[in-house]
Parts: structure tokens; sequence; C-alpha cells
């Protein structure tokens, strides 16, 4: 008799095994099932905004490098202006003053 109790629990025991096993998977299903249909939309959507900040940023610095890139050609050109006014000097030097 002692046996077949025994028996008995173990079989009531896998059978609670198997019974829980299968209400934890129903839950897991349903619970990371709403979580990664929930994260995969949240990912989309932060994709989104990340793509359209790194545009911004993007289109920030290519046009902080424009205006860099202006800045020393203006620069380049007055010193081209200022060399040129110079050499005019030194060409009106030789023509009146040195003959």
């Amino acid at each position: 008799a002692y046996f077949f109790a025994e028996e008995d629990l173990m079989r009531t025991v896998v059978q609670l095994d198997e019974e829980t096993a299968d209400r934890w998977r129903i839950v897991n299903d349903g619970v990371m099932g709403g979580v990664s249909r929930s994260a995969e939309y949240e990912l989309r959507d932060r994709d989104l905004a990340l793509s359209r900040k790194l545009d911004l940023i993007s289109g920030t610095a290519e046009m902080y490098l424009n205006l860099l890139q202006n800045r020393q050609g203006i620069r380049v050109e007055w010193y081209i202006v200022a060399l040129i006014f110079f050499e005019i000097v030194l060409i009106v030097y030789d023509i009146f003053l040195v003959r």
C-alpha cells in the first residue's frame, strides 16, 4: 500500500508540474508577446525620432562647416587684395620715386 501511495504522489507531482508549466507557458507567451510587440513599435518610433535628430545635426554641422570655409575663403581673398595693393604701391614707388 505504501508503494502505491508513493506512486500516486509522484503522478500527482508530475501532473502538477506539467499543468504549472503549461500555465506559465501561456502567461509568458501572452506577456512576452505583448512586450515584444510594444517594444517593436517603440523601437520604430525611437528609430524615426533618432533619424530625424541625426539629420538635423548633420545639416547643422554641414552649414557650420560651410560658414567656416566661407570665412577662410574671404580672409584669403583679402590677403590677395592686400598683396596686390602692396605690389601696386611698390610699382608706383619704383616708377615715380626711383627714376
